[in-house]
């Protein structure tokens, strides 16, 4: 699995060799628009800019002063890279794992790193001491000394905003647009797809209704995705026996269609089609009358 401040540092310099301007350090304080522009207050001056492209995440600023309203849902979580014995390593490092229940209308999860193990919990619905869960996830996955632990939090969202995404020359992406998968919480994918459909409307448009409309219907596919998704992940987190009697009988062929999912090889729509194992016929079913409702 890869380490997101590689990861990070891998896309700045990507972007720098495209032509873009980096600016370290660079908090964005406000955000005044104009008939024809934008201007950004930021600590490192203002910034003019003919359209802005939000990606500053579910609670970043930009949105906000904007003035879009909250994002209607947010899935809290925790996680933690933890270093452990040689031990326990072997024994988690070979594949990613995933436990449902473990935490209340959500998941824990392992990812495995080149030296240490990405472990942390996921839930649905709020209240839940997420740092105490973790403690008892830890003594659940049986590690027998743990040597070092830096924790942070963050939120998911569960839904695309509510209404447009496009406010004249602001556009949302990613997670500030709300576009995280709603089944894994994933959502370096929709970011990166979400982020370059709105550089194209961008430079495909000079006036704001084509740039929204561009904008809009190139999203339609990933929105209709994330719809789907929604569905199954009422399934999943909030009715446990339908994902019991699920996983009983079809549980590997689901956990290699999420796979395929979240490496881009396959969509929810595809698994929700080609269902053909009667379990999972009964499944789509279940989802389609929630979709129709």
């Amino acid at each position: 699995m890869v380490m997101r401040d590689r990861f990070d540092a891998a896309l700045v310099v990507a972007a720098e060799r495209a032509g873009a301007e980096i600016r370290q350090r660079c908090a964005v304080r406000d955000l005044i628009r104009y008939q024809d522009r934008c201007e950004l207050d930021t600590t490192d001056g203002t910034v003019v800019a003919r359209f802005v492209v939000a990606a500053d995440g579910v609670t970043g600023v930009t949105a906000r002063r904007a003035g879009w309203p909250a994002p209607r849902a947010c899935a809290p979580c925790v996680e933690a890279e933890v270093s452990v014995g040689d031990g326990d390593f072997e024994r988690l490092a070979e594949v990613a794992r995933f436990d449902f229940g473990v935490v209340a209308v959500g998941y824990g999860w392992v990812f495995p790193k080149r030296a240490h193990l990405s472990i942390g919990l996921a839930t649905t619905r709020g209240g839940e001491n997420l740092h105490v869960a973790l403690s008892r996830y830890l003594d659940a996955l049986g590690l027998s000394r743990v040597e070092r632990m830096d924790k942070h939090g963050f939120l998911i969202p569960l839904a695309p905003r509510s209404g447009r995404v496009v406010d004249g020359r602001v556009l949302l992406a990613g997670d500030a647009a709300g576009l995280a998968d709603p089944v894994t919480g994933e959502g370096i994918s929709a970011a990166i797809e979400s982020g370059i459909a709105a550089g194209r409307a961008i430079v495909r448009g000079a006036e704001p209704g084509r740039v929204a409309a561009d904008y809009h219907r190139a999203l339609a596919g990933l929105r209709r995705e994330l719809r789907i998704g929604r569905g199954l992940a009422h399934l999943t987190y909030r009715i446990p026996r339908v994902r019991r009697w699920v996983f009983e009988r079809s549980g590997q062929k689901l956990s290699d269609a999420v796979t395929d999912i979240m490496l881009g090889d396959i969509t929810y729509s595809d698994v929700v089609h080609r269902a053909k194992t009667w379990p999972l016929r009964r499944a789509r079913r279940l989802l389609s009358s929630m979709l129709s409702a």
